[in-house]
């Protein structure tokens, strides 16, 4: 009978206890972390390198407060051990197949954007949540890449010199812009000022070459994605 009681028990406070948690705790209307992530990653035989910087601030929606919505701006670095392969990069061009390659060699490069955030508060101290990049810009330095199109008959030099995408523009799937970062992670607060989050990145970075080659396109992009684990403080 006791066993039976204190299974019952269990039983009622996990029905019971997600729905009341809310309730019994005032939970914070705004939230704002300094992150840190740091990332890793595998393309072929090079090894992907990410690191971010971030601001971020959230509101607290609905009646429970679990759902948070927010803002924030992140300054990323992205970098590779070796040569990476880069494609065509414009819709234009991919929806119909014209994909031509660009291998770089050791590329690296930085952005600073404004990001989107979204979250839902599982517990007091155990968030699910999502970001990604909507507006910036990019940098980084000239490196070389080996261009190759079906469309190359001598005309285009395959050793060509290129630099990152300068701007960054949110505009969905292949209609997408420079180096954007997006995260799906979980987050959990050590205490009321810091936590970490650990989850999956994906990041999108250009090539964007210094001579229009074939189409007459000069971009070319790589979708990296990589595991991160993220360290965040909250000043106030």
């Amino acid at each position: 009978m006791r066993n039976s009681m204190m299974i019952l028990g269990l039983l009622m406070a996990l029905l019971v206890g997600p729905k009341s948690w809310g309730q019994a705790e005032e939970l914070p209307k705004v939230y704002n972390n300094l992150d840190l992530a740091l990332g890793l990653g595998s393309a072929s035989e090079s090894r992907l390198y990410f690191a971010a910087l971030s601001f971020q601030r959230e509101h607290a929606l609905l009646k429970n407060r679990r759902l948070l919505l927010g803002y924030g701006l992140r300054f990323s670095a992205f970098g590779a051990s070796d040569q990476l392969l880069y494609t065509t990069a414009p819709y234009k061009l991919t929806k119909d197949d014209l994909i031509d390659s660009m291998l770089v060699d050791q590329p690296f490069s930085a952005a600073l954007a404004a990001s989107f955030h979204l979250g839902y508060l599982i517990t007091p101290k155990l968030k699910a949540g999502f970001n990604i990049d909507v507006l910036g810009f990019g940098l980084g330095k000239e490196t070389t890449g080996q261009f190759t199109s079906s469309d190359n008959y001598g005309q285009y030099s395959v050793n060509q010199t290129g630099r990152p995408t300068t701007a960054s523009v949110l505009l969905i799937g292949e209609n997408d812009i420079g180096q954007l970062v997006s995260e799906f992670y979980l987050a959990y607060d050590i205490n009321e000022k810091m936590g970490i989050r650990g989850g999956f990145n994906m990041t999108f970075v250009e090539f964007q070459s210094d001579e229009k080659l074939t189409h007459d396109n000069d971009r070319f992009r790589h979708k990296a994605i990589l595991g991160f684990l993220a360290f965040y403080y909250r000043p106030f």
